[in-house]
């Protein structure tokens, strides 16, 4: 599939065995990508299509399901770096329906934003001191995302971490749980973030040597943007 372009097609069955639609895309540069998946609604509540990316290694960037009576999935920004990636279309585990479906797929470069897979250290973005970061949490379908992100400290200093995200009215509900994690693995600040709180910080004294923030889901799944910075 072209970037910003759309492609019409359905999931059809075949003695009992229904098909997986796939779509390569290449991303010239890093950016973000957005899919939808399009498709006429109907008045059952069931889990219809299962849509997937996937990097060149087959690994699930992003997996959710869209029902029977949601006309559209969209998914939030998806941070990629450049290179080959694959969306999935599949109604397996899932009620089949056949009805002709639109993906579209939007891109936009920017080098500004989280790379997914980033979910571990060893996958980490760099961050530099006094630099900002746009991200978003996405869906896998197994497990929730971590965004990892890794700082470089020269000498013994006091570094922030802030983050930031559009507020939402729903108070009480815990988003998004920041950490301050040092090259061991060992946490050395943590912080939750609800949704009607639009930015929090926290400061930690640290040493020379390299050490990672970590964002995850809290109770309450939220992709909204964030923003992420360390000074």
């Amino acid at each position: 599939i072209a970037i910003n372009s759309e492609k019409i097609g359905a999931i059809t069955s075949r003695y009992s065995v229904t098909d997986k639609d796939y779509y390569s895309f290449t991303m010239e540069n890093d950016g973000f990508v957005v899919v939808d998946l399009i498709h006429e609604a109907l008045t059952e509540d069931k889990e219809g299509w299962n849509v997937t990316i996937l990097d060149a290694n087959g690994k699930v960037i992003f997996n959710d399901i869209s029902k029977w009576n949601q006309p559209v999935l969209q998914t939030p920004n998806i941070g990629l770096q450049k290179g080959d990636y694959f969306i999935r279309i599949d109604a397996d585990d899932v009620y089949h329906n056949s009805l002709v479906y639109r993906l579209i797929l939007l891109t936009v470069q920017n080098t500004n934003w989280e790379t997914e897979p980033n979910n571990s250290a060893g996958e980490a973005d760099i961050l530099q001191l006094g630099s900002t970061i746009n991200g978003t949490m996405v869906e896998t379908g197994v497990d929730y995302d971590r965004d990892w992100f890794r700082v470089s400290v020269e000498s013994e200093k006091e570094i922030r971490v802030t983050f930031g995200h559009i507020k939402t009215e729903e108070a009480g509900k815990e988003g998004w749980i920041v950490s301050l994690v040092d090259s061991q693995g060992n946490i050395l600040r943590t912080t939750s973030v609800d949704w009607d709180v639009e930015e929090k910080a926290f400061g930690c004294k640290v040493g020379a040597g390299d050490y990672y923030v970590v964002v995850e889901t809290g109770l309450y799944f939220n992709s909204n943007r964030y923003i992420l910075s360390v000074t």
